[in-house]
């Protein structure tokens, strides 16, 4: 029996990566703002600046108070910084020198862009995708309004290769090593019997991340199994590597409006729907030549298995082989996400009761493992 495991953003969250869209979000105002401030003018496909050349306010005068002001705007949503308003009753931020236009897919992005609000940005990207199939405009008109819509998205991407490429170095954590060599338990299979509790043969990790978080448990592998070093799959792409560009944008060819778009003459609708883009390289045959070769276990670390990826994790999770899914959750036994991510995965299932004995329960799966105390540096291990 074989083990596929989803690595997805919360695993490079847990490794003190700041990999989260709303960091991301936070990082590309600040630099547009500051460059604004210090030119009096900044323009890209997704907003523009002007700062005001009346202002006299003496608290504006440096990068830092920059980042002062977009920090007010995080805490309370940005709404307002799109529509020029300043915050009622908070002085500080009334004084914000800038006159701001948006693009329509950057200000769905910051009205869902808040301390308390995760914005996702695939998602978003998709609704204004309908949005545009909804209308009774010409195809003609439609058309030109995707065409800026996929360029807004496209500057976007070279906004967050950018950003990942500033983050740190990735930091190895036991906890993870240990769970990458466990065993395959009986009691989390379902459909076979397992004698023993086993080794997987061969474990497949398939990493939707752009990141290097995963290098420094390979390259220790063989210290802890004597099974083969799992292979990675960057089903996703990765920042680094030219023939294996970074995948974004959306992925759930079951959706009505999805097939409505087939059925429209406009072939921009599809410039960032995901399937295409895995025609670039072997890295989805890849994956559906391992889940064909053996019965699997999936564990499920830091994803959480939404909607954008959902015509591959359909595949993942109904395929006859798929034996037990394993959710590794955020937070302790208490107070979990375990039922949010339960909720996530059964939109991918069509027949629910496969769902029901496929998910392992709450009381035998196990939470995510926290940065501390576990961290061991990847200097003290001698890895470049």
């Amino acid at each position: 029996m074989n083990r596929l495991i989803l690595i997805g953003n919360g695993f490079d969250l847990a490794h003190g990566l700041k990999t989260s869209y709303n960091d991301f979000i936070l990082w590309y105002l600040k630099k547009c703002y500051f460059e604004g401030f210090e030119r009096h003018f900044y323009e890209d496909p997704l907003l523009q600046i002007t700062r005001n050349f009346d202002y006299k306010d003496k608290r504006i005068y440096d990068f830092d108070s920059v980042i002062e002001f977009i920090e007010e705007y995080y805490q309370q949503g940005f709404t307002n910084l799109g529509q020029n308003v300043p915050f009622k009753g908070n002085d500080y931020a009334s004084h914000f020198p800038f006159y701001t236009n948006l693009s329509s897919l950057m200000r769905s992005l910051l009205e869902n862009c808040s301390n308390t609000r995760w914005v996702d940005i695939e998602g978003e990207f998709y609704d204004r995708l309908k949005f545009i199939l909804k209308r009774q405009d010409s195809n003609a008109e439609k058309k030109e309004d995707l065409i800026v819509l996929n360029k807004s998205l496209e500057y976007l991407i070279g906004q967050l290769k950018s950003y990942l490429k500033s983050q740190k170095d990735s930091e190895y954590n036991e906890a993870y090593m240990q769970i990458f060599t466990s065993k395959i338990l009986k009691s989390d299979v379902h459909g076979i019997e397992l004698e023993i509790e086993e080794e997987p043969r061969n474990t497949l990790m398939l990493n939707f991340n752009y990141t290097d978080t995963l290098k420094p448990y390979t390259a220790n592998f063989y210290r802890r199994s004597k099974r083969p070093v799992p292979a990675i799959n960057h089903i996703h792409g990765h920042i680094n590597e030219e023939l294996n560009p970074p995948i974004f944008g959306f992925g759930d060819e079951l959706d009505e409006a999805y097939l409505q778009m087939e059925r429209e003459r406009i072939r921009e609708y599809f410039v960032y729907i995901k399937s295409f883009w895995y025609f670039r390289t072997s890295n989805y045959r890849d994956l559906t030549r391992f889940i064909d070769s053996d019965d699997y276990q999936i564990l499920v670390i830091g994803h959480s298995c939404g909607l954008s990826d959902r015509t591959m994790l359909h595949m993942l999770f109904e395929h006859p082989n798929c034996k037990s899914i394993k959710i590794y959750y955020h937070g302790d036994k208490e107070k979990n996400n375990f039922t949010d991510v339960t909720y996530d995965i059964a939109r991918h299932f069509k027949h629910k009761g496969e769902m029901r004995n496929k998910i392992v329960s709450l009381d035998l799966s196990e939470s995510m493992p926290p940065v501390e105390p576990f961290i061991i540096r990847r200097s003290r291990m001698g890895i470049d």
